[in-house]
């Protein structure tokens, strides 16, 4: 119950999104990448997807380069394993890297 208030759906002022985002939030509409739907039996709460699931690859730009030449690109901290998965195709480890 709201009591007399309303959910007024909109950004606050001064938001950016797509390409105008700030470098650090990358996004679907800045990073190149493709979407696959099938039955990869994707891991949802433990247990694998019965359906068919949307598979997002996104192209990794400085694959092939060292942590520590991208750390000194950025200036910045560099997270080793923010995310990881284990791939149900091939059964690789995958391991996403954020800079």
């Amino acid at each position: 119950m709201l009591d007399g208030l309303r959910l007024v759906p909109a950004l606050c002022n001064g938001i950016a999104l797509g390409i105008e985002a700030l470098a650090r939030l990358p996004s679907i509409k800045t990073l190149p990448h493709a979407a696959m739907l099938g039955h990869r039996g994707v891991n949802v709460h433990g247990s694998e997807s019965r359906s068919k699931s949307t598979v997002i690859r996104i192209e990794n730009l400085h694959e092939g380069q060292k942590m520590e030449e991208i750390a000194k690109m950025t200036g910045e901290k560099t997270f080793v394993s923010y995310a990881s998965g284990l791939s149900k195709c091939n059964g690789q480890r995958k391991t996403a890297y954020a800079v």
